[in-house]
């Protein structure tokens, strides 16, 4: 045979032979199959089975394909199914007829976790040492996390992979997968993982990240007795409120919040988080103290402590203006989100140096919200504002009736022009101001709740003055000349030393009961009504010259108090601009001139007709 054939034939052989080595024969044999479930077993520490039909491979490495295989049980906190698995061979084993798997890939396998049987789960014995080391990758798996009295939570797409190199030394975890329509990549590393299948600790470090949000713990972990973490927590989120939708509840709670950033010291039991040295940053607002949550029975509940130096919430520009306020100004109509509260429950109390809603401010404030069983209670306990102090108390009961509120305010020493800008945009009214507000009402929007408004108003005024009329001016030239009052009325200020102010509001409107002020030279009565509901106002004035020795008496009119009023206005319209209007009878009536006319018109006319109301602006002659 000639040497080029010998070296054809020898090269057919070796191609025979490669191809042999690398086609998968099939193995059978319960001794082969026993030996890699209690490979699995010993690596997981979980019952293992593996089904009959086995191949194996030797090129491009020696592996071994097994179908049906099974980690774990009924009764384990992990069940793991995978209709085919492959397995890497440690080579020197092989040639001494021993197979021993380096590595193994779980292709599409369903994994099952059943938490509550994980709380309770016995770890397996010490001297249960397992021989496997390699990697351990899952591709295309679902995992179903199961709890009684929840709804199963489901992950798709699962790609992962574990560098398992002993349950001594540690192990990395790295891969990504969809949970509830988001797609989460995370990497992890556990120190000793023969600790934490044995009922021990061990250090843990875990970085979790998705399209709104990231969170990174450093600490030590435990599965058994009961799952428990403790360590350094970093949570950051640029999209508060598709977070909480992606959690499972109401986006609108985060009305107004964008951007929230907390680090801690983070205890994580199997249903509760707590956070201790928190750092947590909303919207530019840092806050510093303690958190709590707590899920019992389904329903989640939240408590903790805060402080900060500065706290600063404005409702506009936010998804708050539309529920505050439609697009003309009116009161919005638009259903409040108040029903989502009935399925929380908090206790948060926070203290801050300045403390900003809006445009309004105060400093030394002390806030408490509690809701408990459809009860929400809101206070501010004590504050400064404004020159003066404050605090308020609301609740709100939500049950089967339509919700219902109740409130009060109470104020002293208050600065009433800056209040009432920021607070109003309201510039007219200037004084040290004192009083309580008792407020209830029921509804569902915010134009509810003020048509339904009932409840009293009390305050005070001292070295007040009333801006845009100056009644004394007016007061003086009405002496002089009834009949040509000055054009200029609605300039000025009216300067006085005190005034009172009571009311009764029932069905959103504002009836005055006693209303006075006065000062040196002046004396006013004041009646009438104001509708928070139409945002409109209509006040009767009138002004008189004090006589020796008066006092100002509960009266509502000059004329009631024994001192005949001397000058009568009406204040009409809408807060933004109310018409000012004097009244014409009486500017006639008081004109020597003029007044046996007026008496004689209206004895021809046989009726004590009164003319309209003039506008303070127009010239009467």
């Amino acid at each position: 045979m000639r040497k080029s054939a010998r070296w054809t034939l020898a090269g057919a052989a070796l191609a025979l032979l490669a191809g042999a080595m690398a086609v998968p024969w099939p193995f059978a044999g319960p001794d082969l199959n026993g030996q890699i479930a209690q490979q699995l077993s010993a690596a997981t520490g979980l019952p293992a089975q593996v089904g009959a039909r086995v191949t194996f491979a030797l090129l491009p490495s020696p592996q071994l394909k097994f179908r049906d295989v099974i980690i774990g049980d009924g009764d384990s906190p992990v069940r793991l199914e995978a209709a085919q698995v492959k397995g890497k061979l440690r080579l020197l084993p092989l040639v001494a007829g021993r197979f021993e798997v380096s590595g193994l890939h779980f292709q599409s396998p369903a994994i099952r976790i059943n938490s509550d049987a994980l709380a309770i789960w016995t770890a397996p014995p010490a001297s249960a040492v397992s021989p496997f080391t390699g990697a351990v990758t899952i591709a295309g798996g679902q995992a179903t996390v199961a709890s009684a009295g929840r709804e199963a939570e489901v992950i798709d797409d699962i790609d992962l992979t574990m560098n398992w190199r002993g349950v001594s030394a540690p192990s990395a975890v790295g891969g990504h997968g969809a949970w509830r329509g988001q797609q989460i990549s995370l990497s992890a590393l556990l120190g000793r993982p023969g600790d934490v299948l044995r009922g021990r600790s061990t250090t843990f470090t875990l970085d979790l990240k998705s399209s709104f949000g990231e969170l990174k713990l450093d600490g030590d972990i435990s599965i058994a007795p009961r799952f428990q973490l403790n360590g350094a927590a970093i949570a950051s989120t640029g999209d508060i409120a598709a977070l909480l939708k992606w959690t499972g509840y109401d986006a609108s709670l985060a009305n107004g919040v964008e951007r929230v950033r907390a680090t801690g010291n983070a205890r994580i039991l199997n249903n509760s988080l707590s956070l201790s040295g928190l750092a947590l940053n909303v919207n530019d607002n840092l806050l510093t103290g303690t958190l709590t949550f707590l899920r019992d029975d389904g329903k989640p509940s939240i408590s903790g402590t805060l402080a900060s130096k500065t706290v600063s919430f404005d409702p506009r520009g936010t998804a708050w203006s539309s529920l505050l306020a439609g697009h003309d100004g009116s009161w919005s109509r638009e259903l409040l989100p108040i029903g989502i509260l009935s399925d929380l429950n908090f206790d948060l109390r926070l203290s801050t140096n300045s403390l900003r809603l809006g445009q309004i401010s105060t400093t030394d404030a002390a806030l408490t919200a509690m809701a408990k069983d459809g009860r929400i209670e809101l206070s501010l306990s004590a504050a400064r504002a404004y020159g003066g102090s404050m605090k308020a108390r609301m609740s709100v009961l939500i049950d089967n009736e339509t919700p219902r509120l109740r409130g009060q305010v109470q104020f002293e020493k208050l600065d009433a022009a800056a209040f009432l800008r920021d607070a109003l945009a309201a510039t007219r009214l200037a004084g040290t101001a004192a009083g309580d507000i008792e407020f209830r009402s029921h509804g569902y929007s915010i134009h509810e709740f003020v048509a339904n408004l009932h409840g009293t108003a009390r305050t005070s005024i001292l070295k007040g003055a009333l801006a845009g009329i100056d009644i004394d001016r007016a007061l003086t030239q009405y002496q002089k000349q009834p009949l040509s009052m000055p054009s200029e009325l609605r300039s000025g200020r009216t300067i006085f030393n005190r005034a009172s102010l009571a009311g009764v509001v029932e069905n959103g409107v504002l009836q005055l009961t006693e209303a006075s002020g006065e000062s040196d030279t002046l004396l006013m009565r004041f009646g009438g009504a104001v509708s928070l509901p139409a945002r409109s106002l209509r006040i009767d004035i009138d002004a008189a010259r004090p006589q020796p020795a008066q006092t100002l008496a509960p009266q509502t009119t000059a004329a009631a108090s024994g001192v005949a009023p001397q000058l009568k206005l009406d204040l009409n319209g809408f807060w933004s601009d109310p018409e000012l209007r004097l009244d014409v009878e009486g500017l006639i009536s008081s004109s020597e001139a003029a007044a046996p006319l007026l008496r004689a018109l209206k004895r021809s006319n046989g009726s004590p007709a009164t003319p309209a109301n003039t506008p303070a602006n127009t010239k009467t002659e």
